[in-house]
């Protein structure tokens, strides 16, 4: 599991790279993610399409676009998504989608997201 607040297209980018240096992370990944509304939602899930990724799509607050907007987005662009609008539910299911698929997980789209997960 790899918690990560990238949360611009050039960042999400790198993280993607490094993290496939290593084995571990060249498995397919279940993303739980949460994007604000003044972010490039389309660059970051556009970034995401170059791995094999699905996505649990969340909300942590005022400031983010609604998980079924993202889906759309997502949806447009050939990505396997769900929403799930709870983030610790939507991490609990990464994490047992993971268990039973040999995925890894990535918590990533925003600080705010990558908080509450790590205060759990």
């Amino acid at each position: 599991m790899v918690l990560d607040g990238a949360h611009v297209p050039f960042n999400l980018a790198a993280v993607l790279s490094d993290l496939r240096q290593e084995e571990k992370y060249r498995a397919p990944c279940i993303a739980v993610m949460s994007i604000a509304d003044d972010k490039d939602a389309a660059g970051l899930l556009s970034t995401m399409t170059h791995h094999d990724i699905s996505i649990i799509f969340t909300t942590v607050g005022a400031r983010s676009l609604s998980p079924e907007q993202l889906k759309t987005i997502a949806d447009t662009l050939g990505l396997l998504s769900i929403v799930m609008l709870d983030p610790l539910e939507a991490y609990q299911e990464a994490l047992a989608g993971a268990t039973e698929s040999g995925a890894w997980v990535l918590v990533t789209g925003s600080l705010y997201l990558v908080g509450i997960i790590r205060s759990t």
